[in-house]
Formats: C-alpha cells, structure tokens, sequence
C-alpha cells in the first residue's frame, strides 16, 4: 500500500524481479519518477491509471537485464534541483559500457570544481540504470557510491562490458 506521501503526489508503483534485486518502479501522469531497489513486495491499486509508463520501464528495463537495450526511452519525470536536473540529464548522456569520474562529469555541466555536488547529486538520483551513475566512479577509477549498493554497481559495470 502506498504511504500518505506518496498518495498525495499521485505515484503508482511497479515491481520487477532483476538478477540484482527486486526494483520498484514509480510514475506520475507524465512519466517515471523514481526506480529504487526494495526489499519487500508492494501492490498499488493506482497502476492502471499510469499504466503506459510503468509497462514501458518495466519492458525496458528487463530487456536492459537482457542484453537486448543499452539505453533507456521512457517518459520520465524528474524531480530535483536545477543543478540536480542538470547533472542527470549529463549522467544519463554517458554511453553504456563507458565510465567517467565525477570530475569528467562536473567538467561536462561546465563547472570543473564541482565534482564533490555532482557526488552529492548523483547520490539523489531518483532513477539509476535510466540515469546511469552506475557509470560514475572516482578519479582513480575505484566504484564509490551507488543507491543499490558497491556489489551491484559493480555488477552492472560488469554486465556493460
């Protein structure tokens, strides 16, 4: 069941079992708002009114797991900062099976000194695999940092190359 939260900003969910771990996948009338992975089973009676959304994350992202999409197409609706905004729509842009350092990322968004808030942002990111921080590790090129934990961004740097 939906939290009060939740209700009130008119999301529905989505589950999916992948070979990381089940996601939920969460729609607003305009698209997708958030994917995070979770822990227990939820059912929420909103889904057919986003539907379309949430089917086409679902498809995309199983075919993702798949080995048959490499980049995602569905409606989002992001949901941040400007800055935050900014540094996705960057993050979203890095090709798959290539990775980048926070300092790439925050010379890409025009602002070199800034690799630390482009941490900070990616760290809020709403939707990983569609935004693909996964992709993003240190300058010295060790992983740090991922909402799904170290072995699973490791797992799908993996499943990029």
């Amino acid at each position: 069941m939906l939290s009060k939260s939740m209700a009130d900003k008119g999301l529905a969910r989505q589950q999916l079992i992948t070979p990381i771990g089940r996601l939920t996948i969460e729609a607003s009338d305009r698209g997708v708002q958030k994917i995070h992975f979770s822990a227990k089973k939820e059912i929420d009676p909103r889904t057919r009114r986003v539907e379309r959304h949430l089917s086409q994350a679902k498809k995309e992202i199983e075919e993702y797991f798949s080995g048959l999409r490499k980049n995602f197409r569905f409606e989002v609706d992001l949901q941040g900062s400007s800055f935050e905004k900014k540094v996705w729509c960057a993050a979203k842009k890095i090709p798959f099976g290539k990775l980048v350092s926070y300092t790439d990322l925050a010379e890409k968004i025009g602002n070199s000194k800034a690799a630390r808030a482009v941490g900070s942002a990616l760290k809020k990111n709403p939707l990983p695999l569609a935004v693909p921080c996964h992709r993003v590790v240190s300058k010295s090129g060790d992983l740090a940092g991922f909402s799904g934990g170290l072995e699973r961004k490791e797992w799908l740097i993996e499943h990029e190359v």
